[in-house]
């Protein structure tokens, strides 16, 4: 059954989904952007004590950070991403679905709601995974040259 929505129904919908979005999308790129900002900061403390102490004399500041690094890559903050993540592509396929209800001004639609809900979900994901994904290797650095010293 199709219901009747209007053009500024639509648009009010996404408003309300989106200001859902905002909030859970900031507190998500606060923890992902604080989560790679200490994976940086404890590579960076890894490569200071490799260049002072490169017979690995001083053991525990280089255990130190290999536990921060494998803390680091806890399965935590992936499981978060792949929920912020659904919830925004389930978003993105229900205004797609509502826009399909509307017969009238088909092309101010997709220009005014789809295109900037696609586009923002396109860089949304774009932007997380580059944070994932540069976090995850710069912590298997550190991990796997601790266990190369060791």
């Amino acid at each position: 059954m199709l219901i009747a929505i209007s053009f500024s129904d639509l648009i009010s919908l996404a408003s309300l989904l989106f200001a859902l979005v905002g909030l859970l999308g900031t507190f998500f790129f606060f923890s992902l952007t604080q989560w790679l900002n200490a994976i940086l900061a404890n590579n960076a403390v890894w490569n200071a004590l490799v260049a002072h102490d490169p017979d690995g004399k001083e053991y525990a500041p280089r255990l130190d950070c290999y536990y921060k690094a494998k803390e680091s890559r806890s399965w935590v903050t992936v499981v978060a991403w792949v929920a912020i993540t659904a919830f925004l592509r389930f978003i993105v396929l229900k205004m797609t679905l509502l826009a399909s209800t509307v017969q009238a001004e088909r092309d101010q639609i997709t220009d005014l709601v789809l295109r900037p809900c696609q586009i923002f979900f396109g860089v949304y994901l774009l932007l997380s995974l580059v944070l994932l994904i540069v976090g995850w290797r710069k912590s298997a650095q550190v991990i796997d040259a601790f266990k190369k010293a060791g």
